[in-house]
């Protein structure tokens, strides 16, 4: 019982209006859905914030006091710093 190409084919002759409209519709489906989960649900999220308070220990928030002033005092040098052109000798 084997299905010849010819076969195949005359079913897709005669119903190729069906099928486009199925696949119209198919297509409009599946873009109408990434479009409800990728945007509309993101856009009309609504987030919970959290209500309890957070410690920080005071050592902690020195060290991230410290760090950052390194980082500022290292953008500050990297300012002033000439650099050699590599392409003039």
């Amino acid at each position: 019982m084997k299905i010849r190409f010819k076969t195949i084919l005359n079913i897709l002759v005669k119903h190729h209006p069906k099928i486009l409209i199925f696949g119209f519709f198919l297509s409009l489906i599946s873009a109408g859905l990434i479009y409800y989960f990728c945007i509309w649900s993101a856009i009309n999220l609504e987030l919970e914030l959290p209500k309890e308070k957070i410690k920080i220990e005071r050592e902690h928030l020195q060290l991230i006091f410290e760090n950052l002033q390194k980082r500022e005092q290292n953008f500050s040098e990297s300012l002033t710093k000439i650099y050699p052109d590599p392409f003039f000798k």
